[in-house]
């Protein structure tokens, strides 16, 4: 029987489908860990920590004027992070978000969020490249298009985070 033969495929499709996502997500290299170990990744993520924001951790700019704070989401297709921009309130009250990112860099690359020195946001994604916000006058966050000819040097954060780490924003 024909329909028969078909069903058998599909189920053993299924099967070794099922088996192929069991044995990949049990491997050593999976992102699974244990809480009970120190591994090297719980050590960089510490460094990223320290270095960036990430999603449990929204890092304070240098001037202490600004809170950047990183969000996921996802838009039906791919899995994405995206940031926030709030200033900080007289007397270190509440944070009021000023600035909402449009751009959005998926999550399964690497991504950094940090501030430089000048109270620039800085996004590096493994995708689409690196970039910056810098603040106008009137709390407006403008986008670079092009590091390189702005020939605007990268944050020390950012290189010490790409030759430490090799997981965003967990």
């Amino acid at each position: 029987m024909p329909g028969r033969s078909l069903i058998v495929v599909a189920l053993s499709l299924c099967t070794i489908c099922l088996l192929s996502l069991i044995v990949g997500c049990s491997h050593p290299s999976s992102n699974v860990q244990s809480a009970s170990t120190n591994t090297s990744r719980e050590q960089k993520d510490e460094a990223v920590t320290e270095l960036a924001a990430t999603l449990e951790h929204p890092l304070m700019s240098p001037s202490g004027k600004y809170q950047l704070e990183v969000l996921e989401g996802y838009n039906g297709v791919v899995h994405f992070y995206r940031f926030n921009i709030s200033k900080i309130g007289e007397k270190g009250s509440d944070p009021a978000v000023i600035f909402c990112s449009k751009d959005t860099f998926r999550k399964r690359d690497r991504v950094f969020f940090l501030w430089d020195n000048e109270d620039r946001v800085w996004v590096y994604s493994g995708d689409v490249g690196t970039y910056y916000w810098t603040k106008t006058g009137d709390e407006t966050w403008i986008k670079s298009e092009d590091i390189t000819k702005n020939k605007v040097e990268v944050p020390e954060n950012l290189k010490i985070l790409l030759s430490r780490s090799t997981n965003p924003s967990r």
